[in-house]
């Protein structure tokens, strides 16, 4: 309200009113979800040097201080860790936490280094964002790169995750350094693409003797190089065209092929998902995993678009990922920085583990995509009878109940008895189905239902199809 009054920014944030909206930023606050408020007003304080924004960044300065000093640090075993270099993590508790449930990892190294940084956390000689900056410098840790490792180092065929669309396949496998040119900032091209986006408007070059580039005017330009030349176009510029932007955004009319493709994909791989931006999802875009479970909600698969997918370099950890999506995008990552609701799949050595971005570090969720959560999305995306989500796909025309026939019988009307025997057996499996809801031990698995044999058909004769019944169908 101040900026908008004082005319730094042009529109209110919100048509909320004030009375409105201050429970609502007071519980933000309370959570300690600062960042958002500190983007806005450093941005409007940079672009306008407004005096209200200097004035509110001090106060949000002082209250982080004093939400810092009151949170709790601990170090325990990370779960997913490789060897002596991440065997450890370091987890913040909120003040609001004091049983320790709901705490966020912030931090992942040797026993030793956690131990020393929680201590020096606990007595204020060190941020939290210091912190990521030492996790972020640690010499051991692998640099993530947006290259796939050598061919060599898979075995076999594996699937595809998401990768950089060049702008020539027959040549993705060239190295431009073989020819002399050791710039880095090219990408090569055939003969017969580089006349095609000569067309288009792009600068193809040609690399000649000695590597260097030399710009081509015109389709005939290049018809008369030799044979084997090989031609170019600039990183930065194919990168910026409209081919590009395309292909990366056509990756999401593909969400289930590429969910798919990470999940059967043999080498270790992440994936990141993002809330959808639809109005009525707004209200819990930017939400911490507390305050979305104050809502009485859990993050779910279907609220969330797949955005990215890549391989997961070693010695790759969540705290790489979040710096490698906020400070240093690959090219084909499109998409707003890693944030608050994100969530982030693993896959290590064969184990898929989600984990949600949380205010302070990354929560674990069990449930968004193991194995059993596989079948209950591919049933909620098939399934026509919303009271029927239990593992077995009920589509198709639903069957008379036992009182609707009754009904009928009464309005004079004639029934099958054939639907009354079927309405019949259904209506005691259904209190079959109330027993074993009552008593869950006896309940048999989806996954035991799904491979159970098919029930024997009994006097029935396997019979040759009619002609006709391709025509008749």
């Amino acid at each position: 309200d101040q900026l908008y009054l004082e005319g730094t920014i042009e529109n209110p944030f919100t048509a909320m009113s004030k009375e409105e909206l201050t429970p609502e930023i007071t519980k933000v606050l309370q959570n300690g979800m600062f960042d958002g408020a500190r983007e806005t007003l450093t941005q409007a304080l940079d672009r306008t040097h407004s005096p209200v924004a200097a004035s509110l960044l001090e106060r949000l300065d002082k209250l982080t201080a004093q939400w810092e000093a009151s949170l709790t640090y601990t170090v325990e075993d990370y779960p997913l860790s490789t060897g002596e270099l991440d065997k450890s993590v370091i987890f913040v508790y909120k003040p609001t936490d004091p049983k320790h449930e709901g705490g966020s990892v912030i931090f992942v190294g040797p026993t030793e280094k956690c131990q020393e940084l929680a201590q020096k956390l606990s007595d204020g000689s060190i941020t939290r964002n210091e912190v990521k900056e030492l996790d972020r410098l640690r010499p051991e840790e692998a640099e993530l790169t947006e290259a796939a490792p050598p061919a060599a180092e898979q075995s076999e065929i594996d699937t595809t995750l998401d990768e950089y669309p060049v702008p020539d396949e027959s040549m993705r496998d060239v190295d431009l350094a073989a020819y002399g040119y050791t710039d880095g900032d090219m990408h090569p091209l055939s003969m017969e693409k580089a006349k095609e986006l000569l067309e288009m408007d792009y600068s193809v070059y040609t690399i000649v003797d000695g590597g260097e580039a030399e710009l081509c005017f015109d389709a005939e330009d290049i018809e008369t190089r030799p044979v084997d030349a090989v031609f170019a176009v600039p990183r930065e510029e194919w990168e910026q065209g409209a081919q590009f932007k395309e292909t990366v955004s056509s990756r999401m009319d593909r969400q289930e092929q590429r969910e798919q493709a990470f999940l059967n994909h043999k080498a270790d791989c992440f994936a990141i998902y993002q809330v959808k931006h639809t109005d009525d999802l707004r209200f819990i875009r930017y939400e911490s995993l507390d305050s979305l479970r104050k809502q009485g909600k859990e993050p779910e698969r279907a609220n969330y678009d797949l955005v990215y997918t890549g391989l997961l370099p070693a010695g790759a950890t969540l705290d790489t990922l979040w710096e490698k999506f906020n400070t240093d995008h690959p090219a084909d990552y499109q998409h707003p920085s890693m944030s608050v609701s994100d969530i982030v799949a693993l896959k290590q050595d064969g184990v898929v583990s989600s984990f949600y971005v949380d205010s302070f570090g990354f929560a674990k969720l069990p449930d968004f995509l193991e194995k059993g959560n596989y079948l209950k999305n591919a049933e909620l995306m098939l399934e026509d009878d919303a009271n029927m989500i239990d593992g077995i796909i009920n589509n198709g025309p639903k069957q008379p109940t036992v009182a609707e026939l009754e009904a009928q019988v009464k309005a004079g009307q004639t029934i099958s008895l054939l639907d009354l025997a079927n309405a019949v057996q259904a209506e005691n499996r259904q209190k079959e189905q109330a027993k074993l809801n009552r008593n869950p031990a006896k309940r048999p698995s989806v996954m035991a239902r799904l491979n159970a044999a098919p029930p024997k058909q009994q006097n029935k004769q396997k019979q040759a199809p009619k002609r006709s019944a391709e025509r008749d169908r």
